[in-house]
């Protein structure tokens, strides 16, 4: 039987975490005050509890509790400052959401980065033995359940609705089989462009690989002209097809350039002519020229993915 407090004379908010363990998806974090007699026979270790219990006592929780608040932390700040640290964040942002302060804090685990001046307790198992504590369990598994029930509708190659991100055989191998060839990088994409080659069905693109790109977290879609992380200009040409992008890259004083198949070869820089396979071949043919001589006053670095003699080039 779960006890119903730690100090009987102080206000006490249990403080608990879910997704601490995945391979995917936020951390989320509860915090919950409840009524020092507050009891419900199917109160538990939300991990020990069914799927059905855990929901049915969500809004039981919320309606009688004193104060909750439920926070999140994402992939990418959990890249950053480590998921224990992002654990604590979602703690520490929950917390600051409490409509009513508490005295005391009781936090699941063995380890707490102490919040303001509050007084803390870390309890071991401890979402089985407080009732505050497994109350903020609850929350906390059933709001990031119901996150990678959504997250699951965009990345369903994960079976996210089952394993919810846990490092599960089924989804060790959707791993496996739908990644990256770059497993820290951002792809950009130029969603225009994108979407036009997908719906041209003649192509010969693989659409398998498409999708993998649609789906993955690692992927932003960029449109129009625009910066990438300060340093990397893009700019739309609509020359060799209608979304067709070209790419500066400017640090430490050089300027480094990338025209993609309006550009592909040394020698079609320096020729004037009009291709048909280009969706504007006369726009093409004056934006080498541009390039070409810009290149030339400002000391560009061109690169020519198609130019297996010059592939860099120095003007």
């Amino acid at each position: 039987m779960l006890l119903p407090f730690f100090h009987n004379k102080f206000c006490e908010a249990g403080l608990d975490e879910a997704g601490r363990g995945c391979f995917a998806g936020p951390v989320f974090a509860a915090a919950v005050i409840l009524p020092k007699d507050f009891y419900h026979p199917a109160l538990n270790d939300s991990k020990q509890m069914k799927k059905e219990d855990r929901e049915m006592l969500r809004p039981i929780i919320e309606k009688e509790c004193i104060s909750y608040s439920v926070a999140k932390v994402d992939n990418e700040e959990i890249d950053r400052i480590n998921i224990l640290q992002a654990s604590f964040k979602a703690m520490h942002i929950s917390l600051g959401k409490l409509k009513n302060k508490p005295e005391f804090l009781l936090v699941d685990g063995n380890r707490f980065k102490k919040y303001k001046d509050y007084p803390h307790r870390c309890v071991i198992q401890g979402d089985g033995m407080y009732t505050s504590i497994a109350a903020a369990s609850v929350l906390a598994k059933t709001y990031r359940d119901e996150y990678m029930q959504k997250l699951h509708k965009k990345y369903k190659m994960y079976a996210w609705e089952t394993n919810k991100g846990y490092g599960t055989r089924e989804h060790r191998s959707a791993i496996e089989e739908h990644v990256l060839s770059f497993a820290n990088a951002t792809y950009y994409i130029n969603k225009q462009e994108f979407e036009f080659a997908l719906a041209n069905t003649k192509s010969s693109y693989i659409i398998e690989d498409f999708e993998l790109l649609k789906n993955s977290p690692q992927s932003k879609f960029i449109e129009g002209d625009g910066v990438i992380d300060g340093y990397i200009k893009y700019e739309l040409t609509g020359a060799h097809c209608p979304y067709h992008h070209v790419f500066w890259i400017e640090e430490n004083e050089e300027k480094i350039f990338f025209g993609g198949d309006v550009a592909p070869q040394l020698q079609q820089m320096k020729n004037k002519f009009i291709a048909k396979y280009d969706h504007d071949g006369k726009k093409s043919m004056e934006l080498r020229q541009e390039w070409r001589e810009r290149g030339e006053e400002e000391n560009w670095t061109f690169l020519f993915y198609h130019d297996t003699k010059n592939p860099v080039f120095k003007s």
